[in-house]
């Protein structure tokens, strides 16, 4: 199992090294011509739950955005953790759980709209936000 882990975060880590700078809007979203395909990280802001772990855990979770799906990856398991991804235009909200030892991705679609990302753990709680046009 630990094989298939490190070789599901090389591939992972692969793809995101290829990235290269985010297209964004002067605004800071997404145009809707700008090519889909792209990656688009979201930058997420720690808040912590447990205030005596002065550890910066900002760098342990990546997230981006591609083709209206977002991608989660941890790079150290922190348990089962909770998305949510609210739209602050409609206040709909989408939420699901997922484990956080693998990769995760969901479908979120691709309407016009700024969404705060939000993924809870027991460690930790991590928020972003992205603006698609």
């Amino acid at each position: 199992m630990k094989i298939n882990r490190s070789i599901l975060l090389f591939i992972f880590s692969s793809i995101l090294s290829s990235v290269s700078a985010q297209a964004q809007s002067p605004t800071g979203g997404i145009e809707a011509t700008s090519d889909l395909n792209q990656n688009y990280k979201i930058n997420l802001d720690t808040r912590k739950i447990k205030p005596k772990d002065s550890s910066n855990t900002a760098d342990n979770v990546t997230c981006y955005y591609q083709n209206g799906y977002i991608h989660i990856l941890f790079n150290k398991s922190e348990g089962k953790a909770k998305l949510s991804i609210l739209n602050l235009n409609t206040h709909e909200c989408q939420t699901c759980s997922f484990p956080t030892f693998s990769p995760f991705s969901i479908y979120m679609g691709m309407s016009s709209a700024t969404y705060e990302i939000r993924i809870e753990t027991t460690q930790d709680t991590y928020v972003g936000y992205i603006t698609l046009y």
